[in-house]
């Protein structure tokens, strides 16, 4: 009789516990976290000259009728109109719900006749077929079902309006595209309307590797038919197959487009960036929607595992933070596999020998690594203790001293290397977990994979350091960076493997074949972005890149060299080496086939983007001249604050400079809803220019204020082309316009901004 191994099954009680005492830990340094952010912010309002005044200012508030009856300011004292106060309630709106700001923009145009609306949940046409996740069940082949196109419909969902029309001309003037799915939202309700629709998933382009991960393509998936009439669904094969005895109709779906996966080409495969299809729910709760992974579910994993297994390939299972959700990675099992780890290190025994320590003891793999640690220059002292380290731990040290160059240092330590995996680890790196380099190196061997990433946490908690890069139009940036990894963010982008348009240098897998046939790192990126660089050429190359969410390393983050924008000069090489990577990847600038453009294209995390005026409108032309006498304006009733005036920095080297004044001012006891504001720009030499401000949502002001009527959109922002202004200081002033009945109020601040 075989001896159960007590030991293996306490062991792997130990480390779930030691799971969630780790969760449970970074949820109360999270919460610390955020009480030291409220206290911040309470500081800095409680410091606010004005906020030190406010007593003063809200008892004259609360008598404004009494005060204003002798300034002949009754008209302003009046409520605005109500047209005017529809407009402020719906930009207010607006800017506190960003996806109805979304909407209002992307679908302006696409509202249909009352009659047409009646008609189009769940239409079929000749061409194209709806069937709902359910009704698959009464099918064992696609020839059964009528229709040029197949459109599968999660059954608590229902189509947007255009849907079917848009995807049968698209399916119809491209005849290479054999699948099709698009992006969606949720409602509550009958049914759905701009102001019901929320969490909208705006999904990727093709990505093959994160489907085995879960459902990605969502509510809908439209089909043509003729591309996958030899797919036969057959009752026992599924059952046997997937294990799901209800053999559910999404479970023949999911089986059938895994099969799918492996023959499609991403050219036969479209994702159509709008939102033509609405999930029904009985919440509001957007993370509950943002979390949804259909198909990551326990009862689908049979499923999954047999699709890899089609495909000639065993996987191992690995549990995430959520027990019914567990991710999967391929094993190859290849015994001549071997991992060459090249690490550049510097001056940093110490940092140096915890990251090799914890390879040695927390790498199932150990016995199949090769570490190679390349100097470029360390002190005597330094060199002496790493040489003895390498005795020590049995790893090649080779000392080369050179300028520091990442790409040619990486470069130098690739070709010294015999493994056919290349791992490229930063020497402030340390693993936690025992099976992360086992998941990276299943993935880097499938021969569609380029590189792979890994999850990494900033030191001392469950804290996101690099969870995948994303191309935004601010460049190339981490995504969740600072996120406590204690929840699934946005269906599961910090949880299961994903494909992402690229990953960290700091940790990234890579075949050596592959590395060598794109000729390594480009070494005229020094510093930054030739991790990206190698991503993107791999990607050029047509394979995919795919971070690996369950493998996780602590990364601790800027001990080797300091962060990029801490100096101006930091920041200029900075700019020019991103305006390097976009002059070699020029169909890649601004554009991320994994990260929807509706996305915020500036912010770590994932949310509805839909810039408002007052981020991107720029005055190109000259600024009004003034020519009225600001001073006959005067008002006490103007309270106005200028928290910025400075020359933005730059985000791209093509980009102009430009002036940047922002801050919030309000006219004290009276509707502002009423009043616009602009901005009394007076330069040294007396000339004096007028800017309409735009209006920004101040939920802090707010706060503060709460006496104040329609306040919440006191803040303002200005910008200005630097050619636009001379040379100089400013003086600033806030001007306000009553917009019924003309009269304007005038304040200066003792804020100036001298333009350069």
């Amino acid at each position: 009789m075989q001896q159960f191994d007590w030991s293996a099954y306490y062991q792997a009680a130990f480390e779930r516990e030691k799971k969630k005492n780790n969760v449970l830990a970074g949820k109360i340094a999270d919460a610390d976290s955020r009480i030291e952010e409220l206290q911040f912010k309470t500081g800095r309002i409680v410091g606010n000259p004005f906020y030190r005044t406010m007593t003063m200012v809200e008892k004259a508030a609360k008598l404004p009728v009494r005060v204003l009856r002798h300034q002949s300011h009754k008209k302003a004292m009046q409520p605005a109109s109500k047209e005017l106060t529809e407009s402020y309630e719906q930009e207010l709106y607006a800017q506190t719900h960003p996806y109805y700001q979304w909407l209002r923009i992307h679908e302006k145009t696409a509202a249909k006749s009352r009659e047409e609306e009646k008609t189009v949940w769940n239409k079929i046409t000749d061409k194209c077929r709806v069937i709902t996740f359910s009704e698959l069940q009464q099918f064992t082949s696609l020839r059964e079902i009528e229709g040029e196109y197949l459109l599968f419909l999660e059954d608590n969902s229902v189509l947007a309006s255009f849907a079917g029309k848009r995807i049968t001309q698209y399916l119809d003037s491209h005849r290479e595209i054999s699948l099709l799915y698009g992006d969606e939202d949720c409602f509550t309700g009958e049914k759905p309307d701009h102001k019901n629709r929320f969490s909208p998933w705006f999904k990727p382009d093709w990505s093959p590797d994160t489907l085995y991960s879960f459902f990605y393509l969502g509510s809908m998936v439209a089909i043509r038919k003729s591309a996958f009439e030899s797919f036969v669904f057959t009752d026992g094969s599924l059952a046997e197959h997937t294990g799901n005895q209800n053999n559910d109709g999404f479970s023949r779906l999911y089986d059938f487009i895994l099969q799918a996966a492996g023959t499609l080409e991403t050219k036969q495969t479209i994702h159509l960036p709008y939102v033509l299809s609405h999930r029904r729910l009985d919440t509001e709760d957007s993370q509950v929607a943002d979390q949804w992974m259909l198909g990551a579910e326990m009862e689908y994993l049979p499923l999954r595992k047999t699709a890899w297994e089609k495909r000639g390939i065993s996987v191992t299972e690995v549990e995430t933070m959520y027990p019914e959700i567990v991710s999967l990675y391929p094993r190859t099992n290849d015994m001549n596999d071997k991992i060459s780890i090249v690490i550049l290190s510097k001056d940093n025994p110490k940092v140096l020998r915890k990251c090799i320590t914890s390879l040695r003891e927390k790498t199932a793999l150990h016995s199949a690594l090769e570490i190679i640690v390349v100097d470029n220059g360390s002190r005597e002292e330094n060199r002496d203790l790493v040489e003895q380290m390498a005795s020590e731990l049995g790893f090649i040290y080779d000392y080369h001293p050179m300028e520091f160059n990442f790409s040619a240092l990486c470069n130098y330590g690739a070709s010294k290397a015999v493994g056919n995996l290349l791992l490229f680890l930063n020497d402030d790196v340390e693993a936690v977990e025992q099976d992360w380099l086992d998941i990276m190196a299943g993935w880097a061997k499938l021969p569609h994979v380029g590189a792979v990433g890994a999850k990494l946490w900033y030191p001392g908690g469950e804290q996101i350091q690099h969870a995948g890069i994303t191309n935004q139009g601010v460049g190339p940036s981490h995504k969740l960076v600072t996120f406590q990894d204690d929840q699934a963010y946005y269906h599961g982008h910090n949880m299961v493997p994903y494909d992402m348009i690229c990953v960290t240098g700091a940790c990234l897998l890579v075949k050596k074949e592959v590395f060598d046939r794109i000729g390594g790192f480009d070494e005229t990126m020094k510093v930054s972005y030739n991790d990206v660089d190698l991503c993107f050429r791999l990607w050029e190359l047509g394979l995919q890149n795919v971070q690996c969410n369950d493998a996780v390393l602590v990364h601790h983050e800027s001990l080797s060299r300091g962060l990029d924008e801490d100096t101006p000069e930091k920041w200029e090489r900075l700019l020019t080496e991103k305006e390097n990577l976009y002059k070699k990847h020029p169909l890649l600038f601004k554009k991320d086939p994994y990260y929807s453009q509706s996305l915020n294209q500036n912010l770590p995390d994932y949310r509805c983007d839909c810039p408002f005026l007052y981020e991107n409108q720029l005055y190109t032309l000259p600024v009004d001249l003034f020519h009225d006498q600001v001073e006959k304006y005067k008002s006490t009733f103007v309270m106005p604050t200028v928290e910025r005036a400075f020359l933005q920095h730059k985000i791209h080297k093509s980009e102009p400079d430009i002036y940047m004044i922002e801050g919030w001012s309000y006219m004290l006891g009276m509707d502002n809803a009423r009043f616009d504001t602009s901005l009394i720009l007076t330069h040294e030499s007396g000339e004096t220019l007028c800017v309409k401000a735009l209006k920004k949502y101040r939920f802090d002001v707010e706060a503060i204020l709460p006496a104040q009527k329609n306040i919440s959109l006191a803040g303002f922002v200005v910008r200005i082309l630097k050619e636009n202004l001379k040379a100089g200081n400013y003086r600033i002033g806030i001007l306000h316009t009553d917009r019924q009945s003309g009269a304007l109020y005038y304040q200066e601040v003792t804020k100036t901004m001298g333009v350069n």
